[in-house]
């Protein structure tokens, strides 16, 4: 059996809105190296989670789990993507 790949985040904090959307902030021990999205909804929030702490092991149905179509821009949960129902965060 393979050892399971550790993530590199020390915390994750998960800020809950009225309006029933989330902001989810993963806090590195090196600030700078922190990451925070906005999730539409609690799906989203269970997607961002899986592709940030898993990245090797996305779930199944989850934006990195698909194909990217031909000519699509960087695969979800690939540096730089973002994945459905969020929006980049203050976060670096």
């Amino acid at each position: 059996m393979a050892a399971k790949k550790k993530h590199v985040y020390h915390r994750t904090e998960i800020e809950h809105h009225a309006d029933k959307s989330h902001t989810v902030r993963h806090i590195h021990k090196e600030p700078a190296k922190s990451k925070s999205y906005a999730a539409a909804d609690l799906d989203a929030v269970h997607d961002g989670m899986q592709d940030h702490l898993n990245p090797a092991e996305p779930m199944p149905g989850s934006p990195a789990a698909m194909p990217a179509p031909a000519g699509a821009g960087p695969a979800a949960g690939a540096a730089g993507a973002v994945p459905p129902g969020m929006t980049p965060g203050m976060g670096a």
